[in-house]
């Protein structure tokens, strides 16, 4: 972890964790150590936040590119373990890089459907996280941020007092998660049948029904 990361953590986890009323479930069972992939959903500009004010090691995360246009404002991101990923494809130099990331040993945080969702209902998730986790074969846990889409929705500027909860979900090897795919019956490709079964998991998390996952 870096000293400014360490900091900043320090600094901003009590005024959040206030202001939100913050909470976790289940945060005995994130890792402590060694390379850890957390596929979540994602409301808000708050997800990554309090995610990384809740989990009980340092995060890394993918940040849409153009947040790194303001060159205050992405050195600070950069410097909060921020990688930029473009839009609109695949990007291979930031897959690349979360890859590396994990392969140090590090936590990585991804949100499989790519972007917030407007309404705060789960949306279907892309299979990169599929590909990524295949890839660096680490653990991977699910997470559901509940609240943030209420505390600051998508297109709202300020962020209003709201309770938000972490809730961490299980933590498996990929090869776990696939036979549980498996058992459910899913015929895809091994990155997408990976994907679904999270985006699942994400969703008993957050008391959705996966048939709800939007398109």
């Amino acid at each position: 972890m870096s000293l400014f990361y360490s900091a900043v953590r320090v600094l901003a986890s009590p005024p959040v964790g206030l202001y939100f009323g913050l909470g976790t479930r289940g945060r005995l069972r994130v890792p402590r150590r060694g390379g850890l992939l957390i596929a979540s959903n994602h409301v808000s500009y708050l997800d990554p936040l309090v995610l990384g004010c809740c989990a009980p090691r340092p995060l890394h995360f993918l940040a849409r590119a153009t947040l790194f246009r303001n060159p205050l404002f992405g050195a600070l991101i950069g410097n909060l373990h921020s990688i930029p990923v473009r839009r609109g494809g695949a990007d291979r130099r930031a897959m690349a890089s979360a890859l590396e990331v994990l392969k140090r040993g590090q936590a990585m945080v991804l949100f499989p459907e790519g972007t917030r969702s407007a309404s705060g209902r789960l949306m279907r998730g892309h299979p990169g996280v599929g590909h990524l986790a295949l890839q660096a074969d680490v653990p991977v846990i699910t997470a559901y941020v509940e609240g943030a889409h209420r505390a600051m929705p998508r297109g709202s500027v300020i962020p209003r007092p709201h309770r938000i909860t972490v809730h961490w979900g299980e933590v498996r090897s990929p090869e776990e998660w696939l036979s549980l795919a498996e058992d459910e019956g899913e015929k895809q490709r091994p990155s997408d049948a990976l994907v679904s079964v999270l985006m699942k998991d994400i969703a008993r998390l957050g008391g959705q029904t996966s048939d709800s996952l939007a398109g």
